[in-house]
């Protein structure tokens, strides 16, 4: 999926197209003075990323991560 880049201003003015890009295209980055200065993602996307993960090794012998 293809991450897009708003400014900042556009970003503010044009929110519920933001939102729609985020559901439909995934994470959206919100630049500020030509920098990256935030990414907008979904909701279950930050779930996933907070979701434990297991290490190499114990993914290998199949051990849950605590």
């Amino acid at each position: 999926m293809k991450n897009s880049a708003w400014q900042l201003r556009e970003a503010k003015s044009r929110f519920s197209e933001l939102v729609k890009m985020v559901i439909l295209k995934g994470a959206q980055t919100v630049t500020k003075h030509g920098k990256p200065a935030f990414v907008v993602i979904s909701a279950e996307e930050y779930r996933r990323s907070l979701a434990p993960r297991k290490s190499l090794v114990a993914a290998y012998l199949g051990i849950e991560s605590r």
